[in-house]
C-alpha cells in the first residue's frame, strides 16, 4: 500500500497471490567469495565484509571478480521474490553503507553498470523490532544489525528453473553482510519472520468498486470512485490501473468540472470520515495523463490523513527516489520526503509526488506494499 501523510496535503499522480508466502534464507558468507571479502571471526553473527571500498567512476560496479560473491539458491516453489539483506553498517556511516546486488539471476560482468543494482543509504534505513514489518524504509542508523528491505527489481522463477545463481558486489568497506532472504513478493515479512523463517501476512484484497461513479477524459483516462469508498484510475498507453481504498462508505459523491493553472478538468468529489470529517477529491485533467488527488480536513484533528492510498498499481521493476545528505539519487530506497518515479525497459513511467507542502509532506511504504 502506498500512502501520502501530511495535513490538508494536495498529491498528483503522473502517469494472484498464493495463499502461502515462499521463503529461502542463507547466510552471506556460505557463498564462493571473490579475494576482497574477509569473513569475521565472530559466531554470532558470522558475517563478510568488503575490505577496501571504491569511489569515481568505477562506483557504479563492483569493478573486478574479487569483489563478488556467488551463491547457488534452491527455491521452494516457483514466484516472484522480495530481496531481503541483515546489514550492520560501521561508524563511516554514509560512507560505510552500499553494495550491489545482481541485476537478476545468473553470473554477471563485474564491469558492467548495467548488469548491477547499487543498494545505498543503508545508514538511514532498516527495522530490528520482532514485530517491525521490513518495507523498503525504516529509520535505523549505524551500529545496529537490522534487516532491509533491498526494493526492486524482485525476482522472478520459473517451475522449470528451482536453483538459480545469484551475486552480492562490494562498494563501501565497513558495510556487514550476515543473511539474505529471498521472500514471496508483495507478502509482509517482519523481522521475526526474517529472523525465524517463517511465514510473511498475504497482500489485502481491494473489493470492486459499488454504485460507480466515473468519468474519462479525452486522454483516455478514467476514473471510478464507488460508494464502497473503492476508487480507480485507469490510463490508456501504457494500460496502467492504480486502485485505492478507503475501507467505508462515502457520501455527497458528485461530478464536477472547472479550469485551473493546469488547464480544464473534471473531477469526483466526496465527503468520507476518519477521526473527522473530510472532503475528497480526484481531478483528471482534459487532455492529460494526470491524477490530481485532493484532501481538506473540516475540523482540527491530529494528521489522519488517509488518502489518496494505493494498495494496487504497476509492477514495474526499478524505482528511483532522492535523499540523505544532498539528497542524491537512488534506485533501491524510497525516501519519504521526496518524489517517486517508477519505471520500466520500455521507458514508461509513472510518478508519485505531493503537489502541495513539500516542506511537511510524506509519502509511505506500508507493511502491505
Amino acid at each position: 500500500m502506498l500512502k501520502l501523510v501530511a495535513t490538508g496535503i494536495t498529491a498528483v499522480l503522473l502517469a494472484t497471490f498464493s495463499s502461502h508466502a515462499a521463503f529461502v534464507g542463507f547466510e552471506a558468507e556460505s557463498g564462493t567469495l571473490g579475494s576482497g571479502w574477509a569473513v569475521s571471526n565472530s559466531p554470532s553473527p558470522a558475517y563478510i565484509t568488503i575490505t577496501t571500498s571504491i569511489t569515481g567512476t568505477g562506483a557504479n560496479n563492483p569493478t573486478n571478480a574479487a569483489r563478488v560473491a556467488t551463491y547457488t539458491v534452491t527455491f521452494p516453489s516457483a514466484g516472484t521474490y522480495q530481496l531481503y539483506a541483515h546489514v550492520y553498517v560501521g561508524p563511516g556511516g554514509a560512507n560505510s553503507d552500499s553494495f550491489f546486488f545482481g541485476n537478476g539471476f545468473g553470473v554477471k560482468d563485474p564491469t558492467v553498470d548495467a548488469n548491477w543494482v547499487l543498494v545505498n543509504g543503508l545508514s538511514g534505513a532498516g527495522f530490528n523490532n520482532s514485530s517491525d514489518v521490513v518495507t523498503t524504509g525504516g529509520s535505523l542508523g549505524n551500529g545496529i544489525w537490522k534487516w532491509v528491505n533491498l526494493g526492486l527489481p524482485t525476482f522472478t522463477v520459473t517451475a522449470g528453473n528451482m536453483t538459480q545463481t545469484f551475486q552480492i558486489g562490494g562498494r563501501e568497506s565497513g558495510l556487514n553482510l550476515d543473511k539474505f532472504v529471498f521472500g514471496t513478493a508483495n507478502y509482509s515479512f517482519t523481522v521475526a519472520n526474517l529472523d525465524n523463517g517463517t511465514d510473511g501476512t498475504p497482500p489485502f484484497s481491494v473489493p470492486a468498486p459499488t454504485s460507480p461513479l466515473s468519468v474519462t477524459n479525452a486522454a483516455g483516462t478514467s476514473l471510478i470512485v464507488g460508494s464502497n469508498g473503492v476508487y480507480t484510475v485507469n490510463f490508456s498507453s501504457p494500460a496502467w490501473t492504480f486502485t485505492g481504498y478507503l475501507a467505508q462508505s462515502l457520501t455527497n459523491r458528485t461530478v464536477n468540472s472547472g479550469t485551473d493553472n493546469i488547464g480544464g478538468y473534471a473531477e469526483i468529489n466526496f465527503n468520507y470520515t476518519n477521526s473527522v470529517a473530510h472532503v475528497g477529491g480526484i481531478r483528471l485533467y482534459t487532455n492529460l495523463p494526470v491524477a490530481l488527488f485532493i484532501d481538506t480536513t473540516l475540523a482540527t484533528s491530529a494528521n489522519d490523513l488517509a488518502f489518496p492510498r494505493w494498495y494496487n498499481y504497476p509492477a514495474v521493476p526499478s524505482h528511483l527516489s532522492f535523499g540523505n545528505t544532498f539528497s542524491p539519487y537512488n534506485f533501491s530506497t524510497l525516501f519519504d520526503d521526496n518524489l517517486w518515479v517508477f519505471f520500466d525497459t520500455n521507458h514508461d513511467n509513472f510518478m508519485i509526488s505531493a503537489a502541495t507542502n513539500f516542506m511537511v509532506s510524506s509519502t509511505v511504504m506500508k507493511s502491505d506494499s
